[in-house]
C-alpha cells in the first residue's frame, strides 16, 4: 500500500482562494439569474393584464353604440310607441353586426338532430318528428371561431308515436 504524505492530502492555501472565489461568483450568478426570473414573472403577469384590460376595452367599445341605440330606442317608445318596432329592430340589427365582426355565429337548430356538446336538452315532446330532433328553441346558443361560447337550450321529439286502432 502506498502511503500519503501530508502534502498529497492538503490542497495549497492558493486553490482553496480560487475555491472561494468561484464560489462567490456562482453565488453573485444565481442571485442575478433569481433576480432576472422574478423581473421576468412580473413582466408576463403585467402583459397578461394589458391583454386581458385590452380585450375588455374593445369588446364594451364595441357595445357602446348598442347601448346608445337602447338609449334612444327608449325615449322614442316614451315619445312615440309606434316606432317601438323600428327602434328594436335598429338595436338587433347593430348587435348582429357587432357579433359577426367578433365571430360569433348562433348555432342552427332547428330540424337538427340534438348534439350534446351544442345543446342543452331541456325537455322532450311527442311529435312527428324522429327521436331527439329538436323542434323548438328556447335560448339561442353561440360559437365563437367555432369554439362554443353558450349551448342552445333546445326542446327535442321523443319520437314518432304510433297510434293503435281497436
Amino acid at each position: 500500500m502506498a502511503k500519503i504524505t501530508t502534502n498529497e492530502t492538503q490542497e495549497s492555501p492558493e486553490s482553496l482562494e480560487t475555491w472561494k472565489e468561484r464560489e462567490r461568483e456562482y453565488i453573485v450568478d444565481l442571485q442575478r439569474l433569481q433576480a432576472d426570473f422574478e423581473n421576468y414573472m412580473k413582466r408576463g403577469q403585467k402583459e397578461k393584464e394589458e391583454s386581458s384590460n385590452k380585450a375588455k376595452y374593445d369588446l364594451f367599445l364595441s357595445f357602446l353604440p348598442f347601448f346608445d341605440n337602447l338609449e334612444r330606442a327608449s325615449k322614442i317608445i316614451q315619445q312615440t310607441p309606434e316606432k317601438t318596432q323600428e327602434g328594436v329592430q335598429m338595436i338587433l340589427n347593430q348587435f348582429t353586426k357587432i357579433l359577426q365582426e367578433h365571430n360569433i355565429k348562433p348555432i342552427e337548430s332547428i330540424g337538427q338532430k340534438s348534439n350534446p356538446y351544442l345543446h342543452d336538452v331541456i325537455r322532450k315532446l311527442e311529435s312527428d318528428e324522429e327521436e331527439y330532433i329538436i323542434v323548438e328553441e328556447t335560448q339561442k346558443g353561440y360559437l365563437i371561431a367555432d369554439k362554443l361560447l353558450r349551448p342552445s337550450r333546445v326542446i327535442v321529439s321523443k319520437g314518432k308515436t304510433i297510434q293503435e286502432n281497436n
